[in-house]
């Protein structure tokens, strides 16, 4: 299963959300590069760059070598800057669900990529008795390596080559 691009549909000019039910912190650079708190309304980066926000909240975390306190620090810090959904919101603190059933330490740094190449691997040795990937661990792994990918290469923030 492939997931859809984390910066899909964030083009130039800036783009604003507003978030009236419920107000949430948006957290994302000045323009001097200093962070910039904003309750309420959804202002991701410099100028309103949802790209510039995911870069400055990847670019604090290394997902293979990160705690699973902090991976969930991160998604919520990806919401609250709006880079991305309710929905991936859900997806994502799945992984940590995996993560506290695998017995990781939530202080413990682990390599999320190698955590779910094991967790296939052993879905593949139970292959011969018929069992196959589901699409919920698939959708992880592909999350984790989208991150990976974009925290190795930070000039590719913005580019559908990640896709």
């Amino acid at each position: 299963m492939q997931i859809q691009n984390v910066l899909s549909g964030y083009t130039d000019p800036p783009v604003k959300y507003t978030d009236p039910p419920v107000k949430r912190q948006a957290e994302f650079l000045d323009a001097a590069g200093r962070i910039v708190i904003d309750q309420g309304t959804v202002e991701a980066g410099p100028g309103g760059s949802a790209a510039e926000a995911a870069r400055h909240v990847l670019g604090a975390y290394d997902v293979t070598r990160i705690t699973p306190k902090q991976f969930t620090e991160m998604i919520q810090r990806l919401f609250d800057a709006a880079v991305i959904t309710q929905q991936e919101y859900e997806q994502l603190a799945a992984i940590r669900l995996d993560l506290d059933m695998g017995g990781i330490d939530a202080d413990a740094p682990v390599d999320l990529l190698e955590f779910y190449r094991d967790q296939i691997e052993q879905v593949h040795r139970r292959n011969e008795r018929g069992a196959s990937v589901p699409d919920a661990l698939r959708t992880r792994f592909d999350w984790v390596e989208k991150f990976a990918m974009l925290q190795a290469a930070p000039g590719t923030f913005g580019l559908d080559t990640v896709a």
